[in-house]
């Protein structure tokens, strides 16, 4: 039974006595029993009950108190899994049938990574309950004891201890890797939790920007599964490489960031200046802007400049002689680079032609809205000479004629603001601007309409003509 296979042995081996401080006395001694494992087992009392020659005592045993804490402490349940057709001993005693859990069983498990897999050969499997040590177990297999080193693995968790003797043929796997501290690391799908970490390293990785970077990698060792592991290891979201069992973060992995600023710009980064090694030759579209990277011909006046190596989001500034520059806009470009775009943005008007054609613009298109159905052809044809051929505008523009087609038609126009503000020079054929307005429209019978509202465009010219490239409406 339980107890002659596992507690017994605990007690049948040589004991040590020790006297019990405090309790012990000349005529009542007290001594703790302890196994030779060091396990204290008894607390035992003695008591005089006569004398022998020579003035020597007799004494007899008084109380036995068992130190259940010690010996029965940790309870937990046992699995033992074994090849099918094995015998399963427990010190050198044959562990009764009564304990098998399962005859013939292709589901084992064993650590959590081997998550109750299928085995393609069958186990019997052994259940003890309420166990407080691990008994000494050997498994004969067609008449030879199975290796406990090369076929022997073993895992504790939440109070069930699990064990398998493999067959003599098959092997067991071991996990041996290094990866970030930082990253999500898996084995066979599982999660690998910072008891399996063996040992721990800071690396200084960093490029000019972030000089006190460091990154701790942390070397896991799982050992004992029984199906070759299949490591993930992801920083950021993506999938790690290894190299040599290494998954080192390269710059492919690291932030990137592109910076957009107008030629003769000085753009720092962390507080260090940019270098012109980092300038790309042919200089990238404003990201704010990209959808228009078709229509615009030149784009010489502009620098862009392309970092890697980033482990954490940078501080950017940009300067024109002296003079800080705006930024207007943050964003991810489809390549995962983070695009910063750096302009001289001025609420009073740097482009006197580009301004005028802007309120032209805007003459023309509340005409249009206030003409309503009437002329509604040729005025939606002077509205579309304004836009850039197949740009956004142009397409947005298109879609308004039949917005405005079933609009009765308002007699005045009277205009009581026109500003044109945010005058945003991207580059010398390219500029943006915000047309502020408020405008009130009339017809009979008392009718008025009052629209307070702004437009913001961008503006291309090419070959000699400005066009507008994109529109945004207020809310109006």
């Amino acid at each position: 039974d339980v107890y002659n296979q596992v507690y017994k042995p605990e007690i049948s081996g040589r004991l040590e006595f020790y006297k019990a401080a405090g309790v012990y006395k000349e005529d009542a001694p007290a001594f703790n029993v302890f196994s030779e494992k060091g396990v204290k087992l008894f607390l035992l009392k003695l008591e005089k009950c006569g004398e022998y020659r020579y003035n020597l005592s007799k004494w007899n045993v008084e109380s036995v108190e068992v130190y259940s804490g010690e010996i029965f402490a940790d309870k937990f349940d046992i699995t033992v899994y074994v090849p099918l057709g094995s015998e399963l001993f427990a010190y050198g005693n044959a562990v009764s049938a009564e304990y098998i859990a399962e005859a013939a069983t292709n589901n084992v498990y064993v650590k959590e990574f081997d998550s109750k897999i299928a085995t393609e050969r069958e186990y019997s499997s052994y259940y003890f309950e309420n166990m407080s040590i691990v008994p000494e177990l050997s498994v004969i297999f067609n008449g030879e004891e199975l290796n406990k080193i090369d076929n022997l693995a073993e895992s504790r968790e939440d109070s069930h201890v699990k064990r398998i003797y493999l067959y003599p043929d098959a092997e067991f796997y071991t996990a041996e890797f290094t990866a970030p501290s930082t990253a999500d690391v898996s084995v066979n799908g599982i999660s690998v939790s910072e008891a399996y970490i063996t040992t721990s390293a800071d690396i200084s990785d960093t490029n000019e920007f972030e000089t006190e970077n460091k990154v701790t990698y942390n070397t896991y060792f799982i050992e004992g599964l029984i199906f070759e592991p299949i490591i993930s290891v992801k920083f950021n979201g993506r999938e790690l490489t290894a190299e040599d069992k290494n998954y080192v973060i390269s710059d492919d992995y690291k932030t990137k960031i592109t910076v957009n600023v107008p030629n003769g710009a000085e753009v720092n980064i962390n507080g260090t200046s940019v270098s012109d090694s980092y300038e790309k030759e042919s200089p990238d579209v404003y990201g704010v802007i990209s959808q228009l990277s078709g229509y615009i011909e030149d784009r010489d006046n502009t620098t862009t400049y392309r970092i890697t190596g980033f482990y954490s989001e940078p501080e950017v500034e940009a300067k024109l002689n002296g003079t800080p520059l705006v930024l207007i806009n943050k964003s991810t470009s489809d390549s995962g680079e983070t695009v910063y775009d750096f302009v001289i943005k001025s609420d009073s008007v740097t482009n006197e032609e580009a301004a005028a054609f802007a309120e032209e613009f805007l003459r023309d298109y509340v005409n249009f809205v206030a003409c309503g159905y009437v002329g509604i052809d040729e005025n939606h044809k002077v509205v579309m000479d304004y836009t850039l051929a197949r740009s956004p505008a142009y397409n947005l523009m298109k879609k308004s004629y039949d917005s405005v087609k079933w609009n009765s038609k308002f007699g005045d126009v009277k205009y009581d603001s026109i500003s044109i503000t945010d005058f945003v020079d991207y580059y010398e054929n390219c500029v943006g601007c915000t047309i502020s307005f408020d405008v009130t429209l009339s017809a009979g019978r008392g009718k008025i309409r009052n629209y307070v509202d702004s437009i913001s465009i961008i503006m291309i010219k090419n070959s000699g003509e400005w066009k507008i490239a994109d529109i945004t409406f207020g809310a109006n």
